[in-house]
């Protein structure tokens, strides 16, 4: 398997890989996932790691962060259906 990286997306700026992760979300939540109108308040708001296997986009995660108290909730998790089952989960959330 190729070298896996996670990065947190922290721009709106890279809207190739906007689309990409919209489109990962709708594959695996359908009309449910993220999309084009609430995935900049993830990445504003919240935290949105990707995960690469190679340079392929191959999953997303996405975070929010409780105002009160020391609290997390994972939102979305979607693996690509070809890389599933190999793993990959364990290397989210990255930080």
């Amino acid at each position: 398997m190729n070298a896996i990286r996670i990065e947190r997306v922290k721009s709106l700026k890279n809207k190739k890989l906007l689309k990409k992760i919209v489109e990962i979300e709708k594959e695996t939540f359908g009309p449910s996932g993220v999309d084009n109108y609430s995935l900049p308040g993830f990445i504003l708001f919240g935290a949105v790691y990707v995960l690469f296997v190679g340079e392929v986009l191959a999953g997303v995660c996405e975070l929010m962060r409780s105002w009160e108290g020391d609290k997390a909730l994972i939102y979305g998790f979607s693996i690509k259906d070809e890389f599933r089952g190999k793993g990959l989960g364990k290397f989210f959330p990255g930080e």
